[in-house]
């Protein structure tokens, strides 16, 4: 930019001679200091033409000098209804000059700029106003800046009373495409396979959601978003994989952040654009700080979900117990009671005749006898299903022998038992888990898997006891029927109860294998 040598003057100011050398001198300086400020200086005549315009304001509106020079300022960046902030500026610059009068221009590329304008009017020696100087602090970066820590702010106010996973998911969604200014994305979770599951999205095809509904561990894909860092990405990235996704969505710039709780990714931020060409250093700090914000809720909300979750076992587990109780009541006042009443009664018969050695006594007394016999039977069967006695005497093979036995004759099915033979004893906390494990597992096959055939492994490695029970059944959806399912949580429970671990692996047509692991203790008393 070159300043003009003499400000603009109207038709009847009087002649000015040429400017001396001294004049021309502090001309030059003010041009370059000028130049050199990062704040737009430009100067505007009365009728709107633009007179000069110094380099910041070239960088910033993305015109050259000589294509904004005589052209209509307002008119080049206040288009269609943006120019009713011209309208307002010009009503206060009636009232005098403006200071930090904030305004919105739109640059050569589109882009919206907030700058904070400072006007000095020049007028001629008549009073006449000949030109309008403009500065303009370009506060974009500023302002967005703040607009993030408000949303940021907003949405931890937001998370913060949410106890709903899903939809503290979609409300960070909405705020990372808000602070990025891209158009669509997703959150992934981590599954129990190593994989991701998309969990919300926004902005995508439904088409592109299927397709991109779950990462399998060992893709290209986990390959590439496995790292710990956060990758911003555009058409020139290596990934070839990556390339092929991008131009197939049509995106023109990605970000993917991982979500990381204690060292660990536990979920991944995808968001994408159709229409950037960069994603800024404001924004980049922005989605990292939310997704730290993303952590957080995962984390709380699954806590809490847990919380819940146990409270609600903890409930049907005193329910079941208070029903077990109330089945025992039954089964003792049914069975063992009317036996005992029943064989008591024919004692006391007995006792009614002064011969108690004559034919009718001693039918009364085998009687008795009989139904006392029966009653016995009936309190060891009761005991036996609190705990069977086989455990405590013979240990855990000999007692899931006898259960394997028991379900094979009740059940029309073929049961195989794969054990390692070993004298030690386990501890009884830890013999009464796997016993109950196996029981409530073999409960199931009976119950629901329409198998003809199981198999109960029980193989000590590696310091730890491995147990499966496992059918060729029907199989079913373990994420849709757990947390119905009683009896799976129990399994799950006793395992972790004594820092073992539960795996249910099942699907609709293709069996069921539940493994569980349990610690060994190195203090277990021998048989």
């Amino acid at each position: 930019m070159t300043l003009p040598e003499d400000p603009p003057r109207s038709e009847n100011a009087t002649h000015t001679p040429p400017p001396r050398k001294s004049q021309r001198f502090e001309h030059d300086y003010w041009t370059r200091v000028i130049n050199g400020t990062p704040t737009i200086v430009c100067g505007i005549s009365p009728d709107g033409i633009t007179t000069f315009i110094n380099a910041a304001g070239e960088e910033i509106t993305g015109y050259a000098a000589d294509e904004i020079v005589d052209r209509n300022w307002w008119q080049t960046f206040y288009p269609g209804d943006e120019y009713r902030q011209v309208e307002r500026l010009q009503r206060k610059l009636k009232e005098g000059d403006v200071r930090d009068y904030e305004m919105t221009l739109t640059t050569r590329q589109g882009k919206k700029c907030t700058l904070l304008w400072t006007s000095l009017k020049q007028h001629d020696a008549s009073g006449q106003l000949v030109e309008i100087i403009g500065f303009g602090n370009d506060v974009t970066q500023r302002k967005r800046a703040e607009s993030l820590m408000r949303a940021q702010r907003d949405l931890g106010m937001a998370l913060s009373a949410e106890t709903d996973l899903t939809h503290a998911l979609e409300t960070c969604l909405d705020a990372a495409l808000t602070a990025s200014d891209m158009e669509c994305g997703g959150v992934y979770l981590l599954n129990r396979n190593g994989g991701y599951d998309l969990s919300v999205h926004k902005g995508l095809t439904e088409e592109f959601a299927k397709s991109e509904v779950s990462y399998v561990a060992g893709s290209p894909h986990i390959k590439f978003f496995e790292t710990s860092e956060p990758i911003y990405i555009d058409n020139q990235l290596d990934s070839t994989e990556i390339q092929n996704l991008m131009k197939k969505a049509g995106f023109s710039v990605a970000a993917c952040l991982p979500v990381i709780h204690e060292g660990e990714t536990i979920a991944r931020l995808n968001l994408a654009s159709f229409r950037l060409n960069e994603i800024p250093r404001a924004s980049r700090d922005a989605l990292e700080t939310i997704t730290a914000q993303i952590g957080t809720a995962i984390v709380r909300i699954g806590a809490e979900e847990k919380l819940r979750a146990e409270q609600q076992f903890l409930k049907q587990l005193i329910e079941l117990q208070e029903r077990e109780r109330k089945i025992i009541a039954y089964e003792i006042h049914d069975g063992l009671a009317q036996h005992i009443a029943g064989g008591l009664m024919q004692m006391q018969a007995v006792q009614q005749f002064p011969d108690r050695h004559c034919e009718q006594a001693e039918k009364l007394f085998d009687t008795g006898l009989q139904l006392l016999g029966e009653g016995l039977t009936e309190a060891r069967s009761l005991i036996a299903g609190l705990r069977p006695i086989i455990l405590d005497e013979m240990g855990i093979i000999a007692a899931v022998n006898h259960l394997i036995n028991e379900a094979a004759r009740r059940e029309d099915i073929e049961i195989e038992f794969v054990h390692q033979k070993d004298s030690r004893r386990l501890l009884p906390t830890l013999e009464t888990a796997v016993f109950r494990v196996v029981q409530e597992a073999l409960t199931n096959v009976c119950r629901h898997s329409q198998s003809k055939k199981a198999c109960v492994e029980l193989i000590v490695k590696n310091g730890r006891l491995h147990a499966k029970i496992e059918d060729w059944g029907i199989g079913f959806d373990p994420d849709r029927v757990e947390q119905k399912r009683f009896g799976l949580r129990g399994i799950r429970e006793r395992a972790e109860l004594i820092g073992g671990r539960a795996i249910v692996d099942s699907s609709p047509g293709n069996g069921t294998r539940i493994k569980v692991e349990f610690p060994l203790s190195e203090n277990a008393p021998d048989a």
